[in-house]
């Protein structure tokens, strides 16, 4: 299922108010959905059969693809995503300094991998780099922290 096309007529879950299946109708009409109520149903439900496949946040797919018994039996995909979101930290209201702080920490987290500063590389690479959680080609994740960087606001250099 590497194209739009490729999942009609194919049972595809979804979880429970996580993922509208208006949305996957979005990519194609004539899928049929499966309502499940976690990660690990919609997985099970895969290794079982009983579907086709299982639409969720690609990062976290591929995460768990690597805890299967045979994960080289499966493959998350497309290597684009056909949706793209965020994901947030939810911090107390009317605290802006607590939130330009997190703001902060995280800017200088990417500028600090962008810029090979070993302490970021390494808590980057822990989870998304070549040989982490999920691995992810460094240059992907630099220009990632880039566009980010660049469309948000500049991170002061450091001291």
């Amino acid at each position: 299922m590497s194209s739009p096309d490729s999942f009609e007529d194919k049972r595809i879950p979804l979880i429970e108010n996580i993922l509208r299946p208006d949305a996957i109708k979005v990519i194609e009409s004539e899928v049929d959905i499966v309502m499940v109520d976690s990660i690990e149903a919609g997985l099970k439900a895969v290794e079982d059969g009983e579907v086709d496949g299982f639409a969720f946040d690609g990062t976290i797919l591929e995460g768990m693809r690597q805890t299967l018994d045979e994960p080289d039996d499966y493959k998350v995909v497309p290597e684009q995503a056909y949706f793209r979101h965020g994901i947030a930290c939810m911090v107390p209201q009317h605290d802006s300094t607590f939130l330009d702080l997190v703001n902060l920490t995280i800017g200088k987290m990417m500028d600090g991998y962008i810029n090979g500063d070993p302490r970021y590389v390494e808590i980057v690479n822990r989870y998304f780099g070549e040989d982490g959680v999920v691995p992810i080609d460094s240059q992907r994740i630099k220009d990632f922290f880039e566009m980010i960087i660049i469309t948000l606001e500049q991170v002061p250099p450091q001291q």
